[in-house]
């Protein structure tokens, strides 16, 4: 096993078919959620939490493979010079925090 790792083809092999699964899931099957917060009285439990666990839901889920499923990838098809459509399945969602010193808000 230590020599088929050293080996260079096997190496570039394995970065190329990274790169190839990366551009097919990057973008498309996840979603950045901005802005997510609670108010009170949610707010002390941590409910802007709870949003983000629910907007993993088979309905969210649904919803945005079928408002997706037939999106053009913008930059894909212009590296292609054809239209490409992507998969569009949720698979994950992205949160930032809005309090550096309070990462669980």
């Amino acid at each position: 096993m230590d020599h088929a790792l050293e080996e260079k083809e096997l190496v570039e092999a394995v970065k190329n078919l990274i790169k190839v699964v990366k551009s097919e899931r990057m973008g498309s099957q996840m979603m950045e959620i901005t802005v997510c917060g609670s108010i009170a009285p949610y707010n002390h439990i941590l409910g802007g939490k709870l949003v983000s666990i629910l907007m993993f839901s088979p309905e969210v889920a649904t919803y945005y493979r079928k408002k997706y499923a037939e999106a053009e990838s913008f930059i894909a098809s212009g590296k292609f010079c054809q239209a490409v459509v992507k998969d569009s399945r949720l698979i994950l969602l992205c949160t930032t925090s809005l309090y550096q010193n309070n990462p669980s808000q």
